[in-house]
This record gives C-alpha cells, sequence and structure tokens, in this order.
C-alpha cells in the first residue's frame, strides 16, 4: 500500500502541468477510488477500538458552475479481526468544490445516511458488536492527473463519519452515541 501511494504521488508531481490544462470537471463526471483504510469507533464513555481494512468510494455528479458540481457517493469500508468483519457504508449527498481554478485540487463535503457492524469496548474491558444506521458526513480531498482525453488518475483522502446512535446490550452494559470514523488514502480514476 505504501508503493502504492508513493507511485500516486510521483505521478502527480511528474503531471502536474499536464493537469493544469483542464482543471475542472466540466459536465458529468464519475469517479472511483480505493485503497487503504483506518477505522475507529468511539463512545460517549471514551472506549476507543481501532481498526485497519480495505475502504472506497464510487461518486457521480454534474459540474453546476465553474467551479462547483454535486452528486452523490457511495462510500465502504471492511476490515476482519479474529471474530468479526466489521463494515461501514454511505449513501452521501456530495458537493465539490474546485477553489483554486486552475489547479485541479477538489475538496468535498457531504451529508446522507450510513450503516455498519463494528466492534464495541466497554468501560468493563469487554467487547460487543453493534449493528447501527445513522447519519453520515463526508469530507475529502482529491487531486485529477489528466491521463487522456476524457479520463484522469485520482489520488484522494478522504474520512466518513457515522453516527451508529446508542446500544444497550444487557440492563448493566450498554455504549452511548457510537462514532465510526473511517480514514481512507486511495487512488482512483475519474471520467469526465
Amino acid at each position: 500500500m505504501k508503493r502504492l501511494f508513493l507511485a500516486a504521488l510521483a505521478l502527480t508531481a511528474l503531471a502536474a502541468p499536464a493537469a493544469a490544462q483542464q482543471a475542472h470537471r466540466e459536465g458529468w463526471w464519475v469517479e472511483a477510488s480505493g485503497g487503504y483504510g483506518y477505522l475507529r469507533v468511539g463512545t460517549q464513555s471514551q472506549q476507543v477500538r481501532r481498526q485497519v481494512g480495505v475502504s472506497g468510494y464510487l461518486r457521480g455528479g454534474r459540474q453546476l458552475g465553474r467551479n462547483v458540481s454535486l452528486g452523490l457517493e457511495l462510500s465502504a469500508y471492511t476490515g476482519d479481526t479474529d471474530t468479526v468483519t466489521t463494515h461501514v457504508g454511505g449513501l452521501h449527498a456530495i458537493a465539490v468544490f474546485n477553489p483554486w481554478g486552475n489547479i485541479p485540487l477538489f475538496l468535498s463535503g457531504g451529508v446522507g445516511v450510513s450503516d455498519g457492524r463494528v466492534q464495541v469496548g466497554l468501560p468493563v474491558n469487554q467487547v460487543y458488536e453493534a449493528k447501527g444506521t445513522g447519519v453520515g458526513l463526508d469530507f475529502g480531498a482529491a487531486y485529477d492527473i489528466r491521463v487522456g482525453q476524457r479520463f484522469a488518475i485520482t489520488p484522494s483522502v478522504s474520512a466518513h463519519i457515522s453516527a451508529l446512535g446508542d446500544f444497550i446490550f444487557s440492563p448493566t452494559q450498554k455504549a452511548d452515541d457510537v462514532i465510526a470514523t473511517v480514514y481512507q488514502v486511495g487512488v482512483g480514476i475519474t471520467w469526465r
């Protein structure tokens, strides 16, 4: 994974002058990205569990102004532990901004619905599995490296925050305000 990320950075440095020829996404566009995912699950009592896995997203949208697009994003994370496969996913309405016009750097933010199955740690050193659906937030940045008339290689970083809710496992065991946050570093392809 480290080599893949370094290769994407090297391509970015070499292709930056060519990418500046078409810095914004025009009309309809679709972007797919995958890579390294890091999951952090926390509760109101600050019991935190961490896990690594695979993460990715598929998004599409339409340019509304010279520097603004609106669209939809489907995100997913999956990781394995000894006892359970963890997953967190979401569907978000997103806005994508290109604030510098001549630089193909795109900032995104969105809100929608998230779903997940995660492991929750409790203060009594016990671990439970929690499944929930709640509100999701999405933030990210991507850089288009133009490789053809309509295609670009797109390195990206993002954070997907999922508020999964409160879980009661027994009369004395509960986890309040379970928040699952997925951080992703990936490389994708953009069609525009």
